[in-house]
């Protein structure tokens, strides 16, 4: 591995997982889960994701940037808001 591969592996690992989730979605869900909690779930861990890409991502440029805290968080929040109506779907 080179200096520029070894720097971007977390990365590719990242959309290498996100692929697979992309790819196959609900199915992924074990069948002894209820599917509206796993999809609660992994909608809080994506939010997570958000917060942290935007972390990563002024850490790599190496400064603060307005726009990606506030597009990430964003993101962030409307993943996780949805991740609540999916449990309030199942469980009213």
């Amino acid at each position: 591995m080179n200096a520029r591969s070894d720097s971007i592996a977390p990365a590719s690992r990242a959309v290498e997982a996100l692929v697979e989730l992309d790819e196959h979605g609900r199915t992924l869900c074990p069948s002894d889960v209820d599917p509206y909690r796993s999809a609660d779930d992994v909608l809080h861990d994506l939010a997570r994701a958000a917060e942290l890409l935007g972390s990563a991502a002024q850490r790599v440029i190496g400064e603060k940037s307005a726009a990606i805290e506030r597009h990430a968080h964003a993101l962030a929040a409307a993943l996780a808001a949805r991740g609540n109506l999916q449990h309030l779907h199942r469980h009213p």
